[in-house]
């Protein structure tokens, strides 16, 4: 497909043969694979769109009648004006808000504040939602309170530690892939297959003129969320991978017994920890999972660093 794609956007003659002999549906395959390559950035903010674009009319006419090209870059394009049209162009297909790359010192990748206050109103249409940089996200996503298509989301959440109400939750039933950072989100998500969360695992930081080995700012250890972890995985029988880092050392106080407070996970596949910790016992005691399960602590960091290893995205789900 790549040598196809290549071979393509670098004539510009409709009437070449390569081009003559591909169907629309071709097309429309060639339209998807540069939209997943060629992903809007800082130093290229048109991203696909200028390829697509300027090979020839038959091109243009395709594209602009392929909605779900247009929606998955919903939340893809810098600009306001391409932010505007391609959900105008997506019609009713789900949106895909995954952000452009911050290809100058940035985090990753991160939504306009424009495409963040889509949101809300495309709240019943959001297929995948990426921002990997901190804000509080917990006033929105209760104001939404069900997320119908969601089916991946990465968030990165600085909201204050009681903004989240284990008792209400946020309804996501199509969602598989989830990232969450510094938080966890307490989603309803009986279709979830993987999970990775990435907590921090102190309240008090060095502050940049001290020392590190400071002993007045050294790390105090927070407490592991148990009851909230297990209350989440409750809600998500099918889980097949399960990533915890920084999730804090020490075990949380009068917890109740074993038979009280556990979760059945049958489906899981590989449980991942960044480092031993406290309270790891107790956990792993509260998880009913497969024997053949694999378990693996990582002692200097994970060796797989990449958050969106973490999802499945299927482009052929609508």
């Amino acid at each position: 497909m790549d040598n196809a794609v290549s071979a393509v956007t670098g004539r510009s003659d409709a009437r070449a043969t390569i081009n003559a002999k591909l169907s629309d549906e071709d097309l429309c395959q060639i339209f998807m694979t540069l939209a997943l390559l060629d992903i809007p950035s800082l130093e290229r903010p048109q991203g696909w769109f200028l390829q697509v674009n300027s090979v020839c009319r038959r091109w243009r006419y395709v594209a602009l009648g392929y909605a779900e090209l247009w929606a998955i870059s919903a939340g893809s394009f810098p600009s306001k004006v391409m932010t505007n049209l391609t959900i105008e162009r997506a019609r009713r297909s789900a949106l895909r808000f995954d952000g452009h790359f911050e290809d100058h010192a940035g985090p990753g990748y991160v939504l306009t504040h424009y495409q963040q206050s889509l949101l809300e109103k495309y709240g019943d249409r959001l297929r995948s939602v990426v921002h990997d940089d901190y804000q509080d996200w917990s006033v929105l996503l209760y104001r939404l309170g069900t997320l119908p298509r969601l089916e991946m989301a990465r968030i990165w959440d600085d909201s204050d530690s009681n903004a989240w109400d284990g008792d209400v939750v946020i309804h996501a039933p199509r969602l598989q892939g989830l990232y969450m950072n510094n938080v966890l989100i307490p989603f309803s998500a009986p279709s979830l297959r993987s999970l990775r969360v990435d907590f921090n695992q102190s309240n008090q930081s060095v502050p940049p003129d001290e020392p590190a080995d400071d002993p007045e700012y050294q790390p105090i250890p927070t407490m592991f969320p148990t009851r909230k972890l297990i209350g989440f995985l409750q809600h998500s029988p099918l889980l097949e991978k399960l990533v915890l880092t920084g999730m804090g050392q020490l075990p949380a106080f009068n917890l109740p017994p074993v038979e009280d407070l556990s979760v059945a996970l049958p489906r899981l596949q590989s449980l991942d920890f960044s480092e031993a910790f406290t309270a790891m016992e107790d956990l792993l005691n509260r998880l009913q999972f497969p024997p053949e399960t694999q378990m693996s602590i990582w002692h200097t960091g994970p060796q797989d660093n990449d958050t969106n290893s973490v999802f499945s995205f299927d482009e052929d789900q609508a």
